[in-house]
């Protein structure tokens, strides 16, 4: 017996996306954390290795914005999990 589905692939791919949708409407609490932080996350998270390589944290482009948005990184990273960022800075040449 040779068994052939009947299903094309983008008829199974629009089906499990109405299953899923159709799931997350009847309970779309479900999606999101209820609890608050749990410590063993926090643990791992503070055991791991973060390393942010693509941010957009606003730098000064022009002299009128210097000194630039006030941010305490040192206490974003520490909330976030990450051991350190690579940040991309322009340096501007202005004529005199």
């Amino acid at each position: 017996m040779n068994f052939q589905p009947k299903w094309s692939r983008r008829e199974f791919l629009a089906a499990i996306t109405i299953a899923g949708a159709g799931t997350t409407l009847m309970n779309p609490l479900a999606a999101w954390a209820i609890s608050g932080s749990d410590p063993e996350v926090a643990r791992i998270v503070a055991a791991t290795i973060g390393i942010d390589a693509h941010n957009h944290i606003d730098v000064p482009l022009t002299t009128a914005e210097v000194p630039g948005p006030d941010i305490d990184l040192t206490s974003e990273m520490k909330r976030s999990g990450l051991s350190a960022i690579c940040m991309t800075f322009i340096v501007a040449f202005l004529k005199c």
